[in-house]
């Protein structure tokens, strides 16, 4: 499951869950993009792959989100390698 947070203005928005990619994808499209603040990476029912956090740390980067959280909540760093 990912939850997605979006400011405006330095002010909290709107904040969401989803429980596929695609609908992170999706949000790329909307006019929520530029201004999302932060995504999260929760527990779901199934352990997410390798491929999967690679695709959300891309996906995330590409919607110019200040933060990535795994899991555990600790702040990782994300760095995509092209």
């Amino acid at each position: 499951m990912l939850e997605l947070t979006v400011g405006q203005n330095g002010t909290y928005a709107w904040h969401g869950r989803f429980w596929q990619i695609d609908e992170l994808t999706s949000t790329l499209k909307s006019p929520l993009a530029p201004h999302v603040t932060e995504v999260r990476l929760l527990n779901g029912p199934n352990p997410s792959s390798l491929q999967n956090l690679i695709e959300i740390g891309q996906l995330a980067n590409s919607l110019g989100a200040k933060a990535l959280y795994e899991r555990n909540g600790e702040l990782k760093s994300i760095n995509i390698v092209q």
